[in-house]
């Protein structure tokens, strides 16, 4: 790591960005902006740019090299990077930067002219989070504020409410991930940041007509309500295909990927209602509180849909859901001890296993309880987006 850990003349490098305070957050790409914007004075709640971005979505895949589903349920677009397309709606720009050589030095131009720099690392190899060696993903963002060399420390702030350290080799393993599906390859943002005043209605209305067109009219049918409903069809088969500890965590993601895995809960839809919200106060159109009353409703539900994949009918998948549940909890507030407790509930949920096989043994039967709550989800959203559509026409 000779990039970070020594400066050109030779000396250890230590870089940090005066007077930064900017923590805590809901979804890792949009607390990351939203932290890096507000240090440039442009005040943007999470909400907003998750609504400039193209709001909430739905995507399910069943992927060789993972033993259980990838459900998602932000919007995506697979031509258009979610933050790049934010910053130029808002009047700004951001350069992606990739590679070892490119990406290290792209960090250390940014911390050397005082800026925070959005960085993207395999969470695994990040060891505040706690997590268990398995669960790779190459996607997660954050913001890097100060690196100092001598002391082997790296200073982050992600989701939690108070700012974290990583050592340089937990930064460079991180970044340099090759585990799919998402390896990071180095990725970083090169901001621009906007100037002058932003013409937040057109921008709104620009996130919002990506937000129904992705679920009204997915381009695949995994994608949208059409993946609601293939998903709706699947989970019932679940059983069949995911077996043992691969079934275990197939349900224990489905509640990651919903509550707790930096949606701010409900599948992003309480985020969203938010913004809709924001918008009528923006646009002055009365239609969108309506719309924001239906993804209330829908949000409850995704809650539901959490609670009934880790039913507390099966004492192990109830224990399961509620050690995740405080896990959590804990990394948001970040107390003193919290790498110690969140440590202690990994030892939990490896106890935990061993009583799986009778609690995985009634999946068959209340995987129809989630899948009726699904079909639940998707009545509501069909209603609710084209709600939207018809809104803002």
């Amino acid at each position: 790591m000779a990039g970070i850990s020594m400066a050109s003349e030779g000396k250890p490098i230590r870089l940090m960005v005066n007077r930064f305070n900017q923590f805590g957050g809901k979804h890792c790409e949009t607390s990351a902006l939203r932290k890096v914007l507000a240090h440039r004075g442009v005040d943007l709640s999470e909400e907003m740019l998750l609504g400039i971005g193209g709001g909430p979505g739905f995507f399910y895949m069943e992927i060789g090299q993972l033993n259980f589903p990838l459900i998602a349920t932000r919007f995506r677009d697979t031509k258009r990077d979610f933050l790049q397309t934010i910053c130029e709606r808002i009047g700004g720009k951001a350069e992606i930067i990739t590679g070892k050589i490119k990406g290290t030095d792209a960090l250390i131009e940014s911390l050397s002219k005082k800026e925070p720099a959005i960085v993207y690392g395999d969470m695994v190899f990040l060891d505040y989070l706690a997590l268990p060696p398995e669960a790779h993903f190459g996607g997660h963002s954050f913001v890097v504020y100060g690196i100092d060399a001598e002391q082997d420390t790296v200073y982050i702030s992600d989701r939690a409410n108070t700012g974290v350290t990583a050592r340089l080799r937990e930064l460079e393993e991180a970044r340099g991930s090759t585990f799919k599906p998402y390896p990071p390859n180095y990725k970083i943002l090169d901001i621009s940041y906007p100037s002058g005043k932003m013409d937040l209605r057109s921008v709104v209305m620009a996130g919002i007509r990506d937000c129904y067109n992705n679920m009204l009219y997915p381009p695949i049918k995994n994608i949208g309500l059409s993946g609601i409903q293939k998903w709706a069809s699947l989970i019932v088969k679940w059983p069949d295909k995911y077996r043992d500890l691969n079934l275990w965590g197939a349900l224990l993601n489905a509640f990651i990927f919903i509550e707790t895995g930096g949606t701010g809960g409900q599948a992003f839809r309480n985020m969203y209602a938010k913004f809709l919200r924001e918008a009528v106060e923006i646009t002055g159109n009365r239609k969108l509180d309506e719309v924001a009353r239906m993804m209330d409703e829908s949000g409850s539900v995704w809650s539901n849909i959490a609670e009934a994949v880790l039913p507390d009918s099966c004492q192990t998948l109830a224990e399961t859901k509620k050690l995740m549940v405080e896990k959590n909890r804990i990394f948001e507030q970040y107390p003193g001890n919290a790498l110690e407790r969140m440590q202690e509930i990994n030892r939990k949920m490896d106890e935990a296993k061993h009583g799986l096989d009778k609690d995985l043994g009634k999946a068959p039967g209340f995987l129809l309880d989630v899948q009726r709550l699904i079909l639940q989800v998707y009545d509501i959203e069909k209603r609710a987006f084209s709600a939207l559509k018809a809104a803002v026409k």
